[in-house]
C-alpha cells in the first residue's frame, strides 16, 4: 500500500555554493514553491520546518502573505472588509 501524500515536500538545496530551504507545493495549484536562502544545511532544514508549519497552520495564504505588497494589502482588504454606503 503506497504511503497517503502530504500535498507538500520540503527540502534543504544546494546551489552555486550557497544552501536554500524550500517548501514545495504538491496540491493544485501545481509547481508553487518558497525558498529562503540559509547559513548552512541545518540553517536550511530549520527554514523548511518554519515554511512548513507556516503552510500547516494557514495554507498558501499564509506564505503569500510575506511577499505582499501595499497594494496587495489595500486590495485584500477592500475585498474582506470595505462595504459600499448605501444612500
Amino acid at each position: 500500500m503506497p504511503r497517503k501524500s502530504k500535498g507538500y515536500s520540503k527540502t534543504a538545496v544546494k546551489k552555486k555554493g550557497h544552501y536554500y530551504g524550500r517548501l514545495r507545493i504538491t496540491k493544485p495549484p501545481f509547481g508553487e514553491f518558497w525558498t529562503r536562502q540559509a547559513r548552512n544545511k541545518t540553517h536550511a532544514r530549520e527554514l523548511t520546518n518554519e515554511l512548513e508549519a507556516k503552510y500547516i497552520t494557514g495554507g498558501i495564504e499564509a506564505l503569500e502573505a510575506e511577499g505582499m505588497t501595499v497594494a496587495g494589502l489595500v486590495e485584500h482588504y477592500r475585498k474582506a472588509k470595505v462595504i459600499d454606503a448605501i444612500y
